[in-house]
């Protein structure tokens, strides 16, 4: 039976927290708010309000711990399991005697001690305990896997937020903290289907070669694919001289992968499949046409974000090129008919207008160049195709796929864009008004208004399209302007209102100048990301290849915020929320999305797997996702309290590493703390072992700590750590010292974790202290 807890007034639940779901046979730490008779209160239980009928009477003290027995009418029904507060203090005092009795009622006879300390925790937490998940904690703490410190430490998170000691929790949790990394679970995927897909692609080139990038990102390179790769360009009559420098090059690839340079082994690959010419790849540029003049106007469409720039451009080329008279009367009638919407302030239909002409134009050219034979003309255009990387292999429908794709997305994010920038400086206009007319009033009318205009900065930063394609000077140029709101907000509640309203002044201005300009590296990148949605892989292939752009995407992004987040989500961590926003609006496509994050490829995996060991495996790295998404559960009943914590895949080097990330701030509405925080990052190198990087955030004010054991680690770091520390300083952070220490005896990983108390940090409900 599923209980909804109902609310007292609608002042005393915040408009965001969902009603209250109580499961009936249930316990739960309860706080007594008021005594509306002797059966009847209104309690508090896990931040929320609700009445509640008692059997018996309403206990004496505040705090209590109750069993949901059912509902009536509008209120619960409980019974008191105990009238003291649960502590651990008063349960040691009292010979655990409220625990055992509570563990007692749920159906477990003498715990042992650590049952209890487990126990104890889930209740003083507020985290509900039944009959069935407390014999799964009972298992889990007793038989489960690893060391009991990691089980203790496992379900000491788990009731930090709040969530029940269900068997799936214990596990997903479990892995995610005290497990291999996730890439390393991952490879070892790729790992055993190289086999099967050489056996299943040894006869053609391009699925052959393509086995061959598969192996090599993911870190393992079998003698069976390059007896294949050998074979294959054998049977294409390569001669022995070409032969010989295949063979060269394929070594190289050898020792580069036992050296572990998977990047260089790539690169190597590349130039190897570019100098050999079997037939299979004759034929696919003899059935893929040269780029025409109308697939490069294509591109001048996706790249341009104004359009009558672009339209203008076109036009000029237009009269040197090589047209009939009626293509080129019939494309002048469609330019103005797209100059027209775009004056009416239809910009998204006049491209829409542009691509179509562009693509029956390109579609007439292929036709005409299919019946004619190549001139010299002709070969140049080829081997310009070909070495363009990002199309070589793709029919022309997908390029035409591509085309307009790139072109509406280019379209909807500069109207993003202006729609943005529009209406945040309306609104910043408006903050500047009242702090001029309103001075008394001023900080409890434009205090609200900031926070919105804040909160739809970082909404911009985060979730709207154009930022992925946007120069990474007008993203930092967008962290400034939400910093200085911040700043303004704070001097306003400071009662510095001139101060205040002149850096608001100042960020409209920023906000008026800003231009969208989109990068020409992230639209590449984009055009590449799906290109190879358009190619046909296995499930296996997309996961090896996900990781590696993943890992590759958290080093090489310029220090851009809205990459970082995007590398996240591509993991799975947001994924049900993507699935759900895309069900909600009705935009997108779900199986599409699905497959675009590691967590849904390996729900698919698991799913489709007959082999039993590669099936366990799948669904370890299942459970590690699903873990680092319940240990970053959003508090909504601990306001004081926001953990996180991910295991990032990151390229080291040409090497994939695991990165552990800690997060520990106070909630700030639906966000994080920013100004007030602390981070903790461990990752194991291969040549310093494991290094600790700890962040202390105090009022924008940061500290940072490296921790390593190797004793010239000090000399060799800190003049590269000093060239970076003016990134941070780009997005609005103080830099007050720097220091080195050691690794703590190799128990730096537990303390951050468990929250132990050591010499170097702590970690607690009330906050992350760190000493220096």
């Amino acid at each position: 039976m599923n209980i909804q807890g109902q609310s007292v007034s609608s002042q005393q639940q915040s408009g965001g927290d969902r009603p209250l779901s109580l499961q009936r046979g249930e316990v739960y730490q309860a706080k007594v708010v008021e005594r509306t008779s002797n059966s009847e209160a209104v309690l508090s239980i896990r931040g929320q309000i609700v009445h509640a009928s008692f059997e018996g009477k309403v206990p004496k003290e505040n705090q209590a711990t109750v069993e949901v027995t059912g509902r009536q009418d509008d209120r619960i029904q409980v019974k008191t399991v105990t009238e003291n507060k649960i502590s651990a203090r008063s349960a040691q005092e009292s010979g655990s005697g409220s625990v055992d009795r509570v563990l007692g009622k749920l159906g477990v006879k003498d715990p042992s001690n650590e049952l209890r300390t487990a126990a104890q925790r889930f209740l003083d937490q507020g985290a509900p305990l039944t009959r069935a998940n407390v014999q799964d904690l009972k298992h889990y703490i007793e038989r489960g896997p690893g060391q009991l410190n990691d089980r203790l430490e496992t379900a000491n998170f788990l009731a930090q937020k709040q969530l029940p000691p269900s068997q799936q929790h214990l596990n997903s949790a479990h892995e995610a903290l005290h497990s291999r990394g996730l890439y390393q679970q991952i490879q070892q995927l790729a790992n055993h289907s190289s086999e099967i897909a050489v056996s299943r692609h040894a006869r053609n080139f391009n699925e052959v070669s393509q086995a061959l990038r598969s192996e090599i990102a993911a870190g393992r390179l079998q003698p069976e694919t390059i007896q294949a790769f050998k074979r294959v360009l054998l049977n294409e009559s390569n001669t022995s001289e070409q032969m010989r420098e295949i063979n060269r090059m394929l070594q190289t690839i050898q020792q580069q992968m036992g050296e572990g340079r998977t990047q260089q082994a790539m690169e190597t690959l590349s130039q190897l499949l570019t100098k050999v010419t079997p037939k299979a790849e004759q034929t696919l540029i003899h059935n893929n046409p040269p780029v025409s003049v109308a697939e490069q106007w294509q591109n001048i469409l996706a790249n341009q974000p104004h359009l009558p720039e672009a339209l203008n451009l076109i036009r000029e080329q237009m009269l040197n090129a090589s047209l009939t008279e009626e293509q080129r009367t019939n494309l002048d009638i469609r330019l103005t008919e797209a100059s027209s919407r775009q004056g009416e302030g239809r910009e998204l239909k006049a491209r829409q207008i542009v691509v179509s002409v562009l693509e029956d134009l390109s579609r007439q050219m292929n036709v005409s160049r299919e019946s004619a034979p190549l001139t010299q003309t002709g070969n140049v255009e080829v081997a310009r195709y070909i070495d363009n990387e990002q199309f070589q292999r793709l029919p022309v429908r997908s390029k035409d796929f591509l085309m307009t794709a790139v072109s509406e997305k280019v379209a909807n994010s500069t109207a993003e864009f202006n729609t943005m920038q529009r209406n945040v400086s309306q609104q910043l206009d408006r903050i500047q008004q009242v702090m001029q007319h309103f001075r008394m009033q001023a900080t409890s009318q434009a205090r609200p208004m900031l926070d919105t205009v804040i909160r739809q900065l970082d909404q911009a930063l985060l979730k709207n399209d154009w930022m992925l394609f946007t120069d990474m000077k007008t993203e930092r140029r967008m962290l400034e302007a939400s910093s200085q709101l911040a700043e303004a907000k704070k001097l306003l509640g400071n009662g510095q209102h001139q101060e205040a309203r002149q850096l608001v002044r100042s960020v409209q201005q920023t906000i008026d100048q800003l231009q969208f300009k989109p990068s020409e590296k992230k639209i590449q990148h984009f055009v590449s990301r799906e290109g190879q949605w358009q190619e046909t892989r296995t499930v296996n292939q997309r996961l090896s290849h996900h990781l590696q752009e993943t890992a590759r995407s958290f080093i090489q992004n310029e220090g851009s915020p809205r990459q970082i987040f995007e590398g996240v989500r591509s993991i799975g961590i947001t994924r049900e929320a993507d699935l759900a926003q895309i069900l909600a609006g009705n935009k997108g496509n779900v199986n599409e999305a699905n497959q675009r994050n590691m967590k849904g490829l390996l729900i698919q995996l698991m799913r489709g797997e007959e082999d039993g060991a590669r099936q366990q495996q799948a669904q370890q790295a299942l459970m590690n996702v699903t873990g680092q998404q319940l240990l970053s559960k959003n508090d909504h009943h601990q306001p004081n309290l926001q953990t996180l914590l991910f295991q990032l895949p990151i390229l080291l080097k040409d090497q994939t590493v695991n990165l552990q990330v800690f997060v520990n701030s106070r909630n700030k509405g639906e966000q994080l703390d920013w100004e007030n925080c602390s981070l903790y990052f461990l990752l194991e190198t291969k040549k310093l072992g494991e290094v600790g990087i700890a962040l202390q955030v105090t009022d924008r004010n940061l500290t940072i700590t490296l921790k390593n054991d190797k004793p010239d680690f000090q000399r060799n770091i800190e003049p590269f750590a000093k060239a970076c520390i003016h990134r941070l300083k780009d997005v609005g952070y103080n830099v007050r010292g720097l220091h080195f220490k050691a690794m703590n005896e190799g128990n730096e990983r537990v303390n951050h974790r468990r929250g132990e108390k050591a010499t170097t940090s702590t970690m607690t409900e009330k906050g992350f202290d760190f000493k220096v």
